[in-house]
């Protein structure tokens, strides 16, 4: 129901002001308008609210001071983290330490048509983006087998960006030509990411190898379990610490085959480093409006094992 003045409507059916023309700023639905800084860093203290996602190390500047107007700027450093700079007669009640937060809530108050009074709160994250870490404790990436035709052992983790589920799905295989494959998914959930530019993963280890018969690309000829890939993720093209997108299925993948044509075993092997939050196993990371985000996981070393005939060998890495 609208509220009217002498018969002018002041806030329409959908609690709209409307007809006031004796108040500084424009709100609307009872928010304010946001208005976005161009590039000639101009800032506007007639406008309630203002935006400003930075492009580089930007001073600005300001007009339409008058005493008790106030207006409260958003500011995107971006993850570039460009530094802002302010003109002389904008105080700061502290400077702030603009390195140390990418997002900042800035309030002007006028004292005047010259002196304007400033304080900024910073902060790492938008309200409400997150992404989980993920869990791999159900892999189990020490496989072992034998026997005649091709015996395989295999552990891979294979990466896919679901966007319309808002999440990354990671499924973790492991298996062997003797008790088959299991494999299981999990995820990487987020929230409030938009504007996503890149979905990126990467494995970090200290060392990885394969020795003995078969460590050509693609594992011995009749190998092709689990897509036949391996047996180092090198071998695929992905290497260590390195980010590669998983816009479409991605998958490192390590393996072991043997055949009758084979001399010797075959095993792959990788090591992890220690896990810590700067060196983890496996990382994801999201690039969007909101900033870069990461998730993280944990895994045991890998160790794939074949040898060929009727008794099984022993496994160099396994436990």
């Amino acid at each position: 129901m609208a509220v009217k003045i002498s018969g002018v409507p002041v806030i329409d059916d959908t609690k709209k002001l409307t007809n006031i023309t004796s108040m500084d700023g424009e709100y609307t639905i009872f928010h304010p308008t946001i208005t976005n800084i161009s590039n000639s860093y101009a800032l506007d203290l007639s406008k309630p609210m203002l935006k400003r996602v930075m492009g580089g190390n930007e001073a600005y500047t300001y007009g339409s001071a008058a005493a008790g107007r106030t207006t409260v700027m958003m500011l995107d450093r971006t993850a570039s983290g460009y530094t802002p700079s302010w003109p002389g007669n904008i105080s700061f009640q502290s400077a702030p330490a603009w390195a140390s937060n990418r997002y900042w809530v800035i309030t002007f108050v006028c004292f005047g048509n010259v002196s304007v009074f400033a304080t900024a709160v910073g902060y790492n994250t938008t309200p409400s983006s997150s992404l989980s870490n993920f869990s791999l404790g159900a892999w189990d990436p020490s496989q072992s087998s034998y026997g005649s035709g091709t015996p395989w052992a295999h552990a891979h983790l294979q990466f896919l960006h679901d966007s319309a589920n808002n999440r990354v799905n990671i499924t973790h295989s492991h298996g062997n030509s003797r008790t088959g494959t299991v494999a299981n998914t999990v995820y990487a959930n987020y929230t409030g990411l938009t504007g996503i530019t890149s979905v990126q993963v990467q494995y970090n280890i200290a060392s990885q190898s394969c020795s003995g018969s078969e460590c050509q690309t693609g594992g011995a000829p009749g190998y092709s379990s689990g897509g036949g890939n391996g047996p180092l993720p090198t071998n695929d093209g992905y290497n260590p610490s390195t980010y590669y997108s998983c816009a479409s299925s991605l998958k490192f993948h390590w393996s072991a085959s043997v055949d009758s044509g084979s001399g010797n075993d075959s095993h792959t092997q990788a090591n992890f480093n220690g896990f810590s939050n700067t060196d983890p196993h496996f990382r994801i990371k999201i690039v969007c409006t909101q900033g870069t985000f990461y998730s993280t996981s944990q895994a045991d070393d890998v160790s794939v094992f074949c040898n060929y005939g009727p008794s099984a060998g022993i496994n160099p890495g396994s436990n």
